[in-house]
Order: structure tokens, then sequence, then C-alpha cells
């Protein structure tokens, strides 16, 4: 299980550049004991990024989110889930 906080939906590079510009949210995939395969089921995203200026495609999948914090109008006081701890169970 892959735990992590991250903006929701993920992958929008139109938001790049700008310093805690959408809400965090807490989600998560299931994958199998050797990473190669998602036994989630839930969201996936696409997009990419650049790396050393040439873009790669990337698809995250089985995304379930545990969060719902939506941005308000003024983007003060965002609601965000951070520092998250992880325990062994």
């Amino acid at each position: 299980m892959i735990l992590f906080s991250g903006e929701r939906p993920p992958l929008d590079n139109f938001k790049m550049g700008q310093n805690l510009n959408a809400p965090r949210n807490l989600g998560l995939v299931i994958t199998s004991s050797d990473f190669q395969n998602i036994l989630s089921v839930g969201e996936s995203s696409s997009g990419g990024f650049y790396s050393s200026g040439i873009w790669r495609n990337l698809t995250n999948e089985g995304i379930v989110w545990i969060t719902d914090f939506t941005p308000n109008a003024s983007k003060e006081d965002l609601e965000n889930a951070i520092w998250v701890k992880t325990a062994k169970f």
C-alpha cells in the first residue's frame, strides 16, 4: 500500500509554478508486493512531466482518495492533509 498526499486531480501542469496552489488530499494505491500490479480499484489520471527537456507521459492508476478538500474562492486557508504518519498493521 502506498499512502500519499497530493493535489486532486493529480498531474495538472497548469498549476505549476505556484506555491501551495491547490489543497493536498490524502490518497492511496494498493500494489502487489513487487509493485508490478495495481490491486486497488480507483481513479486513473494521465498527464506527464519534463525530464531534461523531454516530455514524459505518465498515468497513475487505482487512486483511492481518502479526503476531499476543495479550494475556497479566495484560496486562503486551504485545508490540507500534511505531515502524514504511517503505521504498521
